[in-house]
């Protein structure tokens, strides 16, 4: 928003050059897993480490959407906030499946008449990396950087009613689940904090979840719309088959071991950035002043400004009695140089011109351009450090759900040629 009337509204982006720049080398390294296994005798088990290897890169492929084009998405949530936070679970909903009957025609519904049956399906199952919105997740220590030590951790969702039906309908307790939030407390008390069901603002047809993880007690919880839908006390070790939380927490730029969340390039380069564009507005406006100045009328006479307009005629003015007030020289050199040095100064708080495909200045030779470029990719180091962490982590959650639920048969199927039950797999 502009602070005077007058301020052109501009901004010169170089922060959002510097994200996308980082973004696109992140992405063009391979940050693949690597996976291998070992006995209780520290001996390497090749067969059984590729084994999973593939298994995770095949769950990654058939999720919804998958991995390829959730990565981009990720990763630059972790450049633009500097502290993400991803959910790996496995997800079950049943979809409305409608067919039409015999001999009927999708133009019969112009009738108005049904010619169709309707059911649930299938319970559908899958494995769902999921980016969650930062703000929505609540961590129990801010003074705790590690996810593995926090107290506690609850993650808010917030979803159409008929989706959160496809999720939990058939779940005892859905029935209980209101469509519309109700006051938890008399409407006297409106100084109370949290005198809702609902964590934040609610709208009617909405469903406020809340997923509660207790690693410390081992339990978990889903509320929705304030309504316990688990039993109290119920294992978080359920989910999983592990312990641990769901939820994964990356960071690009740590600030201590004692704070939960790190800086990001738009944090480091905001003073930098506010003024650099506030130099932008000052040339922008000083170059207008220096093409149109401010002009003072002794002639006696009321002058419109379009007089100064190309190809104007004005009649009976003696030009002589109008002047420029003050000095209209536009731009000099010195602010074109503050504001080189000001664009240097982003440049070495977040990445080098050269890691974008800028030429630097002056002449340099093949040997010395790949030089700058091996310097300015060590500035990449703590980042790359937080991508590394972030993607072993979530492989290692992404394991435990794969043994958790792949390996469990899920139903079972007749054997046409033998004519007894076999287990069917995920």
């Amino acid at each position: 928003p502009k602070k005077n009337n007058k301020d052109p509204r501009i901004v010169t982006g170089i922060t959002q050059e510097k994200v996308g720049t980082m973004l696109s080398a992140t992405l063009n390294l391979n940050l693949d897993l690597n996976i291998t296994a070992y006995n209780k005798d520290q001996e390497e088990i090749v067969e059984l480490g590729e084994t999973m290897e593939a298994l995770v890169m095949k769950s990654r492929q058939i999720e919804h959407p998958d991995w390829d084009t959730k990565k981009p998405l990720i990763y630059k949530e972790a450049h633009d906030q500097g502290t993400f936070f991803v959910q790996d679970v496995m997800v079950e909903w049943r979809e409305v499946e409608k067919k039409l009957k015999k001999d009927a025609s999708w133009a019969d519904g112009i009738k108005l008449k049904q010619d169709w049956e309707e059911k649930f399906s299938k319970v559908h199952r899958e494995l769902r990396t999921t980016l969650l919105s930062g703000p929505n997740v609540y961590l129990g220590n801010v003074k705790e950087f590690f996810m593995d030590f926090q107290p506690y951790v609850f993650v808010r969702r917030y979803i159409p009613y008929e989706e959160a039906k496809q999720l939990y309908g058939e779940w005892s307790r859905w029935e209980n689940v209101p469509v519309e939030v109700n006051t938890a407390s008399p409407q006297t008390c409106s100084s109370w904090m949290y005198r809702d069901w609902s964590l934040l603002d609610h709208e009617r047809g909405f469903v406020e979840i809340i997923c509660y993880e207790d690693k410390p007690n081992n339990q978990y919880q889903i509320f929705l719309n304030g309504v316990m839908m688990l039993p109290i006390g119920f294992p978080l070790s359920a989910l999983t088959g592990q312990n641990i939380y769901t939820v994964v927490k990356g960071d690009m730029n740590p600030i201590s071991r004692f704070f939960a969340y790190s800086k990001s390039i738009p944090s480091n380069t905001k003073v930098d950035q506010a003024v650099i564009d506030e130099f932008l507005k000052i040339f922008v406006r000083k170059t207008q002043k220096s093409f149109a100045p401010p002009m003072a009328n002794n002639t006696g006479k009321a002058l419109n400004s379009k007089i100064f307009d190309p190809a104007s005629i004005v009649n009976d003015v003696d030009i002589s009695r109008l002047s420029e007030i003050g000095t209209n020289t536009g731009v000099n050199q010195a602010e074109f140089n503050m504001y080189e040095l000001l664009k240097r100064t982003i440049d070495e708080k977040s990445v080098s011109p050269v890691i974008s495909g800028q030429s630097p200045q002056g002449t340099q030779t093949a040997t010395e351009i790949m030089e700058l470029k091996k310097q300015a990719m060590q500035k990449f180091g703590l980042s790359l450090w937080g991508l590394v962490s972030f993607e072993r982590k979530l492989a290692w959650l992404r394991l435990y759900n794969i043994v958790q639920y792949w390996t469990a048969a899920h139903d079972q199927r007749v054997d046409k040629m033998k004519g007894d039950l076999k287990s069917g797999f995920q």
